[in-house]
């Protein structure tokens, strides 16, 4: 079995991640702020709903991203990753059965999953 790193991935994870993450930070201050200054008006419940569902789609969205992975070679979807259970920082690698390879993607598994 060959081992090839796909960083693309990783990359894409991140990109496509980040908007759901700046707009659940910012909706998150919003409405700590308004709490704060005890401002419990409509702003205040936009702000937690906004980020009630950028949070569930977020988690939504990993789901679906994690489980979409295609061989760069041959195209194959491959829906789970290799994970190593019971060790810290244990890599996310995708393995093509088709190709006989292992993709890297250069992220890993946190340790409370």
């Amino acid at each position: 079995m060959e081992k090839r790193k796909c960083s693309e991935f990783s990359k894409k994870y991140f990109f496509k991640n980040m908007p759901l993450i700046i707009v659940a930070a910012v909706s998150f201050i919003v409405g700590f702020i308004r709490w704060w200054n005890q401002q419990t008006d409509m702003f205040f419940y936009i702000s937690i709903i906004v980020f009630i569902i950028s949070t569930a789609s977020g988690l939504i969205f990993n789901k679906i991203y994690m489980t979409n992975f295609r061989c760069p070679v041959c195209k194959k979807q491959i829906p789970k990753p290799v994970i190593e259970y019971g060790t810290e920082n244990a890599p996310i690698n995708y393995y093509c059965d088709k190709c006989d390879i292992e993709w890297e993607t250069g992220m890993s598994q946190g340790t409370a999953c």
